[in-house]
C-alpha cells in the first residue's frame, strides 16, 4: 500500500510567493543531505519552508537555521497543516542517498504530498522516488550532490512554466491514481478476497 493522500485540491493553482519558496516537512538527516542544503538554499537566493519532529537532526538543524535569513524553521507543526502549507510553496524535496538499499525502493510521504497540491518535488535519481518522479514528469531527479541539487533548483527558480507542467502532471496523477480513495478501494478489495 501507498503512503497516498487525500485529494483536497482538484484543480491547479499557481503558489504566489515573492521569492521561489521551498519546503520541506520531514525527517531531518544527513543522508537527507542537511545542513548542507541550506548552503544550496542561500546559493540559489530562494527560500526554504522547514519543520520536522523533534529526532535525528531537529534540534541541531533549528540551531543551523538562525544563522541564514532565507530559511523559516516552524519547528513541529500538526499534520493536518502539512498539505495547506506545501500547497503555498513553489516545491518541495527529497534528497536521499541514492547508495542506501532502503532508499533505494522507498516512497516518501513527500512525493505524495507534492502530488496531492500540484507541486513539482525534487528526488535522487537511481531510487525508487526518482523513478517514479521521472515516469510521472512530476518533478526533476538531480544526482547526490550540490552542483546538481543547485542546479535543479534554478531550473525551478527560472522557469514558472516548468513548474506549472510539473505541477499539474503531479496533480493529474493524484487525480488518477495515487489518491487514499483509491488506496482504500484496494484495501476493501483485499478483504473482501479474504472473505
Amino acid at each position: 500500500m501507498r503512503n497516498s493522500k487525500d485529494l483536497i485540491y482538484k484543480k491547479y493553482t499557481k503558489p504566489n510567493n515573492k521569492i521561489f519558496t521551498l519546503i520541506y516537512i520531514g525527517g531531518m538527516k544527513r543522508k537527507r543531505y542537511f545542513p548542507w542544503i541550506l548552503d544550496i538554499i542561500k546559493e540559489t537566493n530562494t527560500k526554504l519552508i522547514l519543520a520536522g519532529k523533534k529526532e535525528d537532526m531537529f534540534f541541531e538543524m533549528q540551531e543551523i537555521s538562525k544563522k541564514y535569513d532565507c530559511v523559516e524553521f516552524l519547528g513541529t507543526i500538526p499534520m493536518k497543516d502539512i498539505i495547506p502549507m506545501t500547497h503555498k510553496a513553489d516545491a518541495t524535496f527529497i534528497i536521499v542517498n541514492p547508495k542506501s538499499p532502503h532508499y533505494q525502493r522507498t516512497l516518501f510521504n513527500k512525493q505524495f504530498e507534492a502530488m496531492v497540491c500540484g507541486r513539482p518535488i525534487i528526488t535522487t535519481r537511481k531510487t525508487f522516488a526518482g523513478k517514479m518522479t521521472e515516469n510521472l514528469k512530476c518533478g526533476l531527479t538531480v544526482d547526490y550532490n550540490r552542483k546538481s541539487m543547485k542546479k535543479a533548483i534554478i531550473t525551478l527558480r527560472d522557469n514558472p512554466k516548468l513548474c506549472e507542467e510539473l505541477g499539474k502532471n503531479a496533480l493529474k496523477a493524484a487525480i488518477e491514481k495515487y489518491n487514499w480513495e483509491a488506496e482504500k478501494q484496494k484495501l476493501v478489495k483485499v478483504y473482501k478476497e479474504l472473505e
